[in-house]
């Protein structure tokens, strides 16, 4: 049962994440905020995925961008 409800999970994740792209032809579009000091590692993953990939900055956009907070050890209790 608990397998189960682990695959219904991941099922309605990744459903709910294509749920939020837009289909243009035969591609899917969509954003995600990365944050500018992991820039470089999303670069590398999208040069080795196995279908044509690419990644475009968006710089005038009207959406409000997430805040974030890196947190130490210390800090990351609070």
């Amino acid at each position: 049962m608990y397998v189960y409800k682990m695959f219904l999970a991941k099922e309605k994740a990744l459903y709910k994440t294509l749920n939020m792209m837009r289909l243009s032809n035969q591609t899917l579009i969509g954003y995600f905020w990365a944050p500018t000091f992991e820039s470089q590692g999303v670069y590398d993953i999208a040069s080795n995925a196995p279908q044509a990939c690419q990644i475009s900055e968006v710089k005038d956009t009207l959406i409000v961008p997430p805040t974030m907070f890196r947190t130490t050890e210390f800090s990351a209790l609070w």
